[in-house]
């Protein structure tokens, strides 16, 4: 439209009214009730030329131009003026009011004030480049506010680089080919209420990217056939209520690098495709609620001031792959409640100030398959996720894949009663290598594919009342439930029955193994009220392990069992049994404290079998535990090893262990607790105490040591190496006697050791590797002074053995066969009996008998009596110097200090 001076000419009467409502400042009404009516038409340049203030004589209201039912014929455009005729910096407001404008209205580059368009519509102008174009308010500037109501346009609505001081307003429209705002500047809120837009020649039905908006943004119930695109774009607040989105891109909502200084929310609408917040800023908090969003949400990299709160709204993902990305957020706090997630959710790197806390929330689809590509292998990752303080997790259920290795967790992370669907080549949560300041718990969940903790850093871990089951074939370490070697848990690990599930106080179970090899606890290890069973891998390899804490380093007491001896006197009244079917293994352990066994049942797997240290059988205990219930080889505890009221059915191996005491009732608990002769392995044990108080039925702990029968107890808890309580040359070993002599020894109890040693020699002298001269000899040694223990025997057996030889020397004394060596001297002491049988005993002693007297042979009657009786007298003097020999060394010690 042209700028000069319109020529003189005569105004209609429709005209006319317009001029004098607008110089009195009230609307121009022409309507007549009836909207739908055939309205009067007035020329669009007649308007022009009096909003430019171009007709002569005629001074407006500084209300404006406000027309009512009119029909508006030609192209209403300023030809970008920004000041009027009358010299005006600033065109006065524009209102229209239930008008139709058959052509464009063209306002780009106008300086006016407030522009309003209620219950219109408002034609297209298709453009060279086939652009269909209704408003082009292009750079405009606008003292005011732009309000759309009610209003029809048939193309593209622009006010693309406008500046607009009061608010942008557009409700119950119809902007079939969409609405830009892109890089505008409104300086009050932004309103998009009750309308319909669809996709314009841009992609987008709703843009505004870039655009500076000094109040809040407001897009409620709203039908959206395209995207809504804002990235980059400022605003006090964003609100989203009731709207339905819909896209052929891939996103409905587009707010990418937005920054707020308040809140987003979304609330009960539908996005058709995606959302994103991506590298935005928020000031305030996301609400995302009550809403359906497909094509997944993308907060990635986001930065949330306050919380991201993502309640009762489902995100699908498309293609059944992301539905949702949390990667690289910077919030206070993340809640995610009641919310259901149909494909991958990242939260990769997100790090949250406080709490993130999921409840009552679905991952992956039921009975499906989440699509795996080579980005996209995990249903909810949140590898290096950190948080200030906790993350809660709460009735959640989980089908598919969950990676939290790496997190760093400044307070707990708790699972409660969560439900995860068992997957085919992957565990089914993930916490390898995480750090978390204080508790990891998993309180009553169901684990379809078992828990991977290898090199796990926590203050506590608790396991209370959960059903967990190995991973499937595919995965490897498919026997394993609980993977937890190498972990660092500054203060105690604890199983315990379930502290939140309906009814509480439920028993956990394992169906496969549990494997803390390797870890290392700074305080204490519980043990306790749960069930732990072999998996069908296990079995099929021909193992028996269920519980492997095989070079454990623990700072306080490891505990199998309740940790009172009577379940009434616990402070813990939750606490139950273990039950555990298959082997404990402790081998190369260390535990600084106590090892307490009780109130528990541990029941071998496979033949129970006692192995031969030099057989190849050898194999069975060391490493597939097979017959075996409790394994200790070169273990080493400092504390006791307390032996309570347990159920062991199986051999336990204490084989080369190192413990400070052993405190089991004085031996007779093993054989209470269903050790059966021959399943006790004790070579190589070595302590520094024992426990000799028989307890009976007694349920006290033990007390102190007295020496009351302690030995023929002891000895009898040493027979449950053998089968049968019998050794034999392949069961029998020297040191659990030795080692047993010496506790007694160091207690001042001598008669106990003497005791033991006798019957280590003694079953050394039948079932030990000697040969038949040694076996003889130690026969002897064991008749006549028990090894050398027994001086009393020793000196009876000599004196036994000289009144044989005085009887006999007076008997012959008597028969006359005792006559003179030499009759032509005198005999240097007269015959006596005594005298001679001890000088024969012992000829090293010259009594002058036997070289004074000799036998008369000739008095003996027979030849062959002669020659028996010297024979005899040989032999005599033989034993007797070998019995006065054993008792002097006897007397000495000396024959003991050889053992």
């Amino acid at each position: 439209m042209g700028t000069s001076e319109p020529a003189t000419r005569e105004f209609s009467e429709i005209e006319r009214k317009i001029i004098d409502c607008a110089i009195k400042g009230i609307a121009a009404d022409f309507g007549d009730g009836e909207s739908d009516s055939k309205k009067p038409k007035v020329d669009a340049s007649f308007l022009s030329d009096l909003w430019l203030e171009r007709l002569p004589g005629i001074e407006m209201h500084p209300f404006g131009i406000e027309v009512m039912g009119l029909e508006i014929d030609g192209q209403l455009g300023l030809g970008g003026s920004r000041q009027s005729s009358a010299g005006k910096q600033c065109l006065l407001g524009f209102h229209a009011h239930n008008c139709f404008f058959n052509d464009m209205i063209s306002l780009q580059n106008v300086r006016c004030e407030s522009i309003y368009f209620t219950d219109c519509e408002i034609a297209s102008f298709e453009q060279d480049d086939g652009i269909l174009v209704s408003v082009d308010g292009d750079g405009m500037n606008v003292d005011g506010r732009v309000a759309f109501s009610k209003t029809v346009a048939h193309g593209h609505v622009s006010f693309q680089g406008s500046q607009i001081s009061g608010a942008a307003q557009f409700d119950d429209c119809t902007f079939p080919e969409g609405l830009s705002l892109w890089g505008t500047t409104i300086g009050n809120q932004l309103r998009v209420m009750n309308s319909r837009l669809a996709t314009g020649y841009d992609g987008s039905a709703l843009a505004f990217p870039n655009a500076q908006i000094g109040g809040q943004v407001f897009l409620k119930r709203n039908v959206v056939d395209g995207l809504v695109y804002a990235a980059n774009a400022q605003a006090a607040e964003v609100f989203i209520e009731r709207c339905r989105f819909g896209s052929p891109a891939a996103l409905s909502v587009n707010f990418s690098s937005m920054t707020l200084k308040g809140d987003l929310q979304i609330t009960s609408s539908r996005l058709a495709e995606g959302l994103s917040l991506q590298s935005g800023t928020i000031g305030g908090n996301v609400f995302l609620q009550r809403s359906h969003i497909c094509n997944g949400a993308n907060l990635a990299d986001a930065t949330v001031t306050g919380g991201v709160m993502l309640k009762q709204s489902v995100f699908t993902g498309h293609m059944q792959s992301w539905a949702c990305t949390i990667a690289g957020l910077n919030a206070s706090t993340v809640t995610i409640e009641k919310a259901a997630f149909d494909g991958h959710v990242s939260m990769q790197a997100a790090h949250v100030l406080a709490t993130c806390e999921i409840s009552d929330t679905i991952f992956g689809r039921r009975r499906s398959k989440i699509f795996i590509g080579p980005s996209l292998p995990y249903n909810l990752n949140m590898q290096g996720f950190s948080t200030g303080y906790s993350l809660q997790v709460n009735r959640c259920a989980f089908h598919s894949i969950n990676v939290l290795s790496n997190l760093e967790i400044g307070g707990n992370i708790w699972f409660e009663q969560c439900y995860f669907a068992p997957e085919v080549k992957n565990w089914s949560i993930r916490l390898a290598g995480s750090k978390v300041g204080a508790i990891v718990g998993i309180d009553a969940c169901l684990i379809g594919s078992g828990l991977e903790l290898p090199t796990l850093h926590c203050s506590e871990l608790q396991l209370h009342g959960n059903l967990i089951f190995p991973g499937m074939a595919d995965l490897a370490r498919n026997e394993i439930a609980i993977w937890a070697s190498e972990c660092v848990v500054s203060r105690r690990v604890g199983f315990a029955v379930d502290q939140s599930g309906p009814g509480k106080g439920n028993l956990g179970a394992c169906w496969g193994r549990v494997d803390f090899s390797t870890s290392r606890i700074g305080e204490r290890f519980y043990l306790r009220s749960t069930r732990i069973f072999l998996s069908q891998a296990t079995k099929d390899d021909r193992s028996a392990l269920a519980v492997d804490l095989s070079r454990i380093e623990v700072g306080g007491d490891l505990m199998i069992g309740p940790s009172a001896y009577k379940l009434v006197e616990s402070i813990d009244q939750t606490e139950r049994e273990a039950r555990i079917e298959g082997c404990v293994n402790l081998d190369d352990a260390r535990i600084a404290g106590d090892l307490i066994v009780h109130q528990s049942t541990i029941a071998a797997d496979g033949d129970i079998v006692r192995p031969l240290s030099h057989f190849e059988t050898e194999e069975r205990v060391s490493k597939r535990k097979r017959g075996a219930a409790l394994t200790l080889r070169d273990a080493r505890i400092d504390g006791e090893l307390e032996l309570g009221r347990p159920v062991l059915r199986g051999i336990v191996d204490m084989r080369d262990a190192t413990v400070g005491a052993i405190a089991d009732g004085g031996g007779d608990r093993w054989e209470d607790a269903g050790v059966a002769p021959g399943h006790l392995l004790l070579d190589g044990l070595t302590y520094r105490d024992l426990d000799n108080v028989y307890d009976g039925a007694a349920e006290g702990r033990s007390i102190k040591n007295t020496p009351s029968d302690a030995a023929s107890r002891r000895l009898r808890w040493l027979t449950l190496q053998y089968p049968d309580r019998a050794a034999t040359p392949d069961t029998f070993v020297p040191q659990p006697y030795e080692q047993l002599a010496s506790i007694f020894a160091s207690e001042g109890n001598e008669k106990a050791r003497r005791q033991v040693l006798i019957e280590k020699r003694d079953l050394q002298r039948r079932h030990g590797r000697l040969g038949r001269f040694e076996r003889g000899v130690q026969w002897v040694l064991m008749a006549v002074s028990e090894y050398g223990y027994s001086p009393g025997r020793a000196i009876l057996c000599t004196i036994a053995w000289l009144m044989l030889g005085t009887a006999g020397a007076y008997i012959l004394e008597n028969q006359g066969a005792i006559i003179l060596s030499s009759i032509d001297g005198q005999p240097k002491a007269p015959f006596s009996p005594l005298v001679y049988a001890l000088d024969a005993a012992i000829p090293i002693i010259d009594l002058n008998q036997d070289s004074g007297w000799t036998l008369d042979k000739e008095k003996l009657g027979s030849r062959w009596m002669a020659e028996l009786l010297v024979t005899a007298k040989g032999l005599y003097e033989i034993i007797g110097m070998l019995l006065v020999s054993i008792t002097i060394l006897t007397l000495t010690g000396t024959l003991r200090e050889k053992e």
